[in-house]
């Protein structure tokens, strides 16, 4: 949150909090959760807090399943409802 309070940003586009399910990919580098939903779940809201503690939004990206780099502008991705609380959404309820 400094270093964009700094920039005279007031807003900043992550964290990225999907959970990694596929190896290869292409945006896992990005997420904060790595593969531990309960993990995301921790790092975020005190990653939130810290970053709004200096003024500046943060803005959750890339909400659940978003692991398909092939056809990602089309696939469609089929996910029983207790997959997705107990994997998916942790990260985005902290």
């Amino acid at each position: 949150g400094a270093e964009f309070r700094g920039k005279s940003a007031n807003v900043m586009l992550g964290p990225g909090l999907n959970v990694h399910r596929i190896a290869r990919g292409g945006r896992n580098f990005e997420y904060l959760p790595g593969e531990d939903p309960y993990l995301g779940a921790r790092l975020a809201r005190s990653f939130v807090e810290g970053v709004q503690s200096q003024g500046v939004m943060a803005v959750l990206k890339h909400f659940g399943f978003n692991e398909q780099e092939t056809h990602r502008d089309y696939v469609n991705s089929v996910v029983d409802d207790r997959t997705a609380w107990e994997l998916y959404y942790q990260p985005f309820e902290a």
